[in-house]
């Protein structure tokens, strides 16, 4: 296995796509890991993905690795998007999400993310470092 660093991967290190990536303490390069009392592993893509299914919804980045619950950041597809209906998309999934799995809260930006701005890589993969970079103290803020 190809062993690489937590920052490698942020950056949108692809490797070989055969190999399973990690980071330095054994989790894969889309875990969180939320603090719940016991650390729970929460898989980021998997709910980022749920969350950007529903047809008013561009884009999802989680964030709460060890911190005691996941917050997002939600891009709609359009400014037409209410917040009203933001937090019902959200409580729809937290309906159906286990405890460590449900987002407490969120704030919404119209940014939308591309190549070009670099927030995606060529395949359309979310560059974690760059959005953290950028929005790491609008997320800390959540947990004010």
């Amino acid at each position: 296995k190809e062993e690489l660093r937590l920052d490698d991967v942020l950056t949108g290190y692809q490797g070989d796509r055969t190999t399973h990536m990690h980071r330095g303490n054994g989790l894969t390069f889309d875990t969180i890991l939320v603090s719940q009392g016991l650390k729970e592993k929460v898989t980021s893509v998997t709910i980022e993905n749920k969350i950007s299914s529903f047809e008013e919804i561009e884009n999802c980045v989680l964030y709460g690795d060890n911190e005691p619950y996941l917050v997002a950041m939600i891009i709609p597809k359009s400014v037409n998007v209410t917040y009203d209906r933001i937090k019902e998309i959200v409580s729809i999934y937290n309906s159906k999400a286990k405890k460590e799995e449900k987002i407490l809260n969120f704030f919404i930006k119209a940014e939308i993310f591309s190549e070009q701005n670099g927030f995606l890589t060529n395949q359309n993969k979310l560059k974690r470092k760059n959005i953290l970079n950028k929005y790491k103290q609008q997320f800390k803020e959540l947990y004010l």
